[in-house]
């Protein structure tokens, strides 16, 4: 017998800044990197160093994922937040709408989804605006938790 510990979870983070990737009824990645505030919160689950905001997972199953960010203020354009895994949309039932909110204010945009994913399969939560902002958009604080919700055990 062997016990394999499949416990997969990350805890990831970026202090974001301006999103200068939008364009109007288009998902797109959040343009800052995953990195880690602290490597040893990483266990089979792992993020490039390229500059999305995006992670990989090493172990298939069901996977918690709460995904949160601090907007700036804005001039009222209405959002989307939505999962993705390998690029793909999953579905539009998992959209989150938010509303940016006027000049002067900042807020929380946050959601979560339980989805199953295989290993080697990348998990991002893209962002989309139906009418391009007129000011800069900003997101702040960019925080994504992953925790795996099955371990197998002894086989």
């Amino acid at each position: 017998m062997q016990f394999q510990n499949t416990i997969a979870y990350a805890q990831l983070y970026n202090v974001g800044g301006e999103v200068t990737n939008l364009e109007s009824l288009v998902y797109k990645y959040f343009p800052f990197p995953a990195i880690s505030s602290n490597i040893g919160t990483l266990q089979n689950i792992n993020v490039s160093s390229d500059s999305e905001f995006k992670a990989y997972v090493e172990q298939t199953g069901a996977y918690f994922i709460d995904f949160s960010f601090i907007a700036d203020s804005g001039d009222s354009r209405q959002y989307k937040i939505c999962p993705f895994i390998d690029g793909v949309q999953q579905s539009e039932e998992l959209e989150n709408l938010f509303f940016q909110q006027p000049s002067g204010v900042k807020y929380e945009v946050s959601a979560n989804w339980i989805l199953n994913l295989t290993q080697g399969q990348e998990i991002a939560i893209k962002l989309e605006v139906f009418n391009l902002p007129t000011v800069s958009y900003f997101a702040r604080d960019i925080k994504m938790s992953i925790f795996n919700l099955q371990q197998l055990g002894i086989h």
